[in-house]
């Protein structure tokens, strides 16, 4: 039997079922002897001592274990194909990240123009690190690469085109890059 009272119409649990079940042979079988039980008390107990043996079966531990196993599993499931996603989409990044020493924003050039005398930004530059300037025309092509000491770059006796996009990269003293920053910028009258 169960500790807790079932509401009327509720169905007994499979165990307990079968509890009533093998009582109900053990009754028939002393029946059948000729002997009677003794008392309601004692086939309660009898009933109890047989549930308590039937739940406490190896078979239904380890389907229990089994069963909160599931939900477990199935988490870590999710948190390695959330991982596993995450990890393949940044490794296809090309954006360097910042990495402490080595930020960099760009000041000058930016947006309409009326030339490009000097191109400005500021950042600082790790122990043997260098910028990496990098000018392309509107088709993606580079026109100028520069690797420079300095935060500024005057484009003298370089031609350039009417718009531009403009990236500053730090790199590391291995050329990998730390930081980077980037504006596009046109002549306008």
């Amino acid at each position: 039997m169960s500790n807790r009272e079932r509401t009327p119409g509720e169905e007994p649990d499979p165990i307990e079922r079968e509890v009533r079940r093998a009582g109900e042979r053990v009754r028939q079988n002393v029946l059948r002897r000729g002997a009677e039980l003794t008392s309601p008390e004692q086939e309660q107990a009898a009933r109890a001592s047989m549930l308590a043996i039937m739940r406490s079966h190896p078979a239904r531990t380890n389907e229990r274990k089994r069963r909160s196993l599931v939900p477990l599993l199935s988490a870590a499931a999710v948190l390695l194909a959330l991982g596993m996603a995450l990890w393949f989409t940044r490794a296809g990044d090309s954006a360097p990240v910042s990495l402490g020493p080595g930020g960099i924003r760009i000041l000058a050039p930016r947006g309409a123009v009326p030339s490009f005398p000097t191109f400005l930004w500021e950042g600082e530059l790790p122990t043997g690190g260098s910028y990496m300037l990098r000018i392309l025309n509107e088709e993606g092509q580079e026109v100028v690469k520069k690797r420079l000491e300095v935060s500024h770059w005057s484009p003298e006796g370089v031609s350039l085109p009417e718009r531009i996009r403009w990236e500053v990269h730090v790199v590391d003293r291995m050329s990998e890059p730390l930081s980077s920053d980037a504006a596009e910028a046109w002549r306008s009258p």
